[in-house]
């Protein structure tokens, strides 16, 4: 927006599935931005940005982010479809607006962004990361104990923390959705969990959930939605006698006594 062009290295691919970037593209292309490829780097150019209505085929955050942050100061209203509401989203809509966007959260998941002419510094204290608060949560439903995380937001946190209720460990909320402490169970139950993008289970959280499973008794069924190659680890779990079977996009797991070092 400020220099009127761009020129980057094309990102690469990531071993647990690919990172297409063509929802993005596709949508700068709407708001006029004119995009070429020179061998590995990506030119784009613009006189200007349009306001338009733009349409996310899959509600991306690192898409909804950037046109977010395209939008605020092109001229016009622009409306953002099918847009990720991940609270990491929504903390950036919190930042945009304290510095003088105007930015309506619409349903369904849809963000109006009426373009502005200039934006102020502002002082913002990021939020907690919850991928962070639930693997420190699982890691203590492994090993056994207690954790107090007083500061994480288990209104983040819903899907998560029903399974692990579901296993059978105890979960104490905060006031106001802040504050979240674990007691491990002793004795955890095997469930099963479908990834999905936010409000559901995270397929961030799907490998530590993996291994908790490992230890829990009975049977559980992962189904994973969001990557499709994010089983890597069970290679690895498998050589420390993890009970573990892939088929195609599903996990299945059968909990056992132990894992060991290999």
């Amino acid at each position: 927006i400020r220099f009127g062009k761009a020129d980057i290295a094309m990102p690469g691919g990531c071993l647990i599935g690919a990172r297409p970037i063509d929802i993005h593209l596709k949508n700068f292309e709407r708001m006029g931005v004119v995009l070429t490829q020179e061998a590995e780097f990506l030119n784009a150019k613009a006189d200007a940005l349009t306001a338009t209505r733009l349409v996310l085929e899959y509600p991306s955050v690192g898409a909804t982010e950037n046109l977010l942050m395209a939008a605020v100061k092109t001229p016009g209203v622009t409306r953002l479809v099918n847009a990720a509401l991940e609270p990491e989203v929504l903390d950036l809509i919190e930042v945009l607006v304290a510095m003088g966007a105007k930015i309506n959260v619409l349903a369904p998941a849809t963000l109006e962004i009426e373009g502005v002419a200039t934006l102020h510094p502002v002082t913002h204290a990021v939020m907690f990361d919850r991928l962070e608060a639930g693997s420190l949560l699982l890691a203590v439903a492994v090993a056994g104990g207690q954790i107090e995380l007083p500061q994480a937001r288990w209104d983040h946190m819903d899907v998560f923390l029903f399974k692990l209720e579901e296993m059978g460990h105890h979960i104490l909320r905060g006031p106001n959705g802040v504050g979240i402490t674990l007691i491990a169970t002793r004795e955890p139950r095997a469930v099963s969990f479908t990834t999905a993008p936010y409000p559901g289970f995270p397929t961030d959280l799907q490998a530590p959930m993996m291994v908790a499973q490992c230890f829990a008794r009975g049977s559980s069924v992962i189904h994973e939605t969001v990557f499709e190659n994010r089983f890597l680890h069970v290679r690895e779990l498998q050589k420390m006698g993890a009970q573990i079977t892939i088929k195609g996009d599903r996990a299945y797991v059968t909990g056992v006594e132990e894992l060991y070092g290999d």
